[in-house]
């Protein structure tokens, strides 16, 4: 398993004059990613694609800044082309229909680790992976996002899933409610 490089960056480092040369020293390459703390769903998050796009790019973000590294650019639901693609949706069913088997022993086991680690009682991992199949997680934190579908019949396979979601939370939180103070 495989994580992207991130660093905390300040500002200040990235806008000025020597800013690509910077993360250069920090093992940085371009093209990277530049995100600001905080922000999810693609907001304040953005593709540079050499230094000397870098200062313009680290000026437009709110907050302070952390970095990551990866070829994918900004992929999230919404923003992928599964309306477009039924071999995507295809896809996307067997693994709602079976994770582990979709996905394998390693790379489920590996995502039952960050899981493990996290020691939430709910959270969730952004991950994919490598051309030559070795998993890697960009994100996993208790703040994911289960958008429900659309009234459309492309999406009625994610339905089930998705209750299951809204079940399990809902007990937990009936689970939580119930323990002593």
């Amino acid at each position: 398993m495989r994580t992207a490089r991130t660093a905390l960056v300040p500002r200040a480092e990235l806008t000025g004059p020597d800013g690509a040369a910077a993360l250069e020293r920090r093992g940085f390459v371009f093209p990277l990613l530049l995100r600001s703390p905080g922000f999810h769903t693609g907001q304040h998050f953005e593709y540079v694609a050499a230094g000397r796009e870098l200062a313009v790019a680290a000026g437009a973000l709110p907050g302070e800044l952390h970095l990551a590294i990866g070829r994918q650019w900004k992929v999230h639901y919404f923003s992928a082309e599964m309306a477009e693609r039924p071999d995507y949706r295809e896809r996307e069913q067997r693994y709602l229909d079976d994770m582990a088997g979709t996905l394998g022993p390693a790379a489920t086991n590996a995502l039952a680790s960050v899981g493990a680690a996290l020691a939430l009682d709910y959270a969730g991992i952004d991950f994919g992976f490598t051309p030559s199949g070795e998993l890697v997680v960009f994100e996993a934190n208790a703040t994911m996002v289960v958008v429900p579908p659309a009234a459309d019949e492309r999406w009625e396979y994610r339905r089930a899933a998705i209750a299951r979601v809204g079940d399990a939370v809902r007990g937990m939180l009936i689970g939580r409610a119930a323990l002593p103070r």
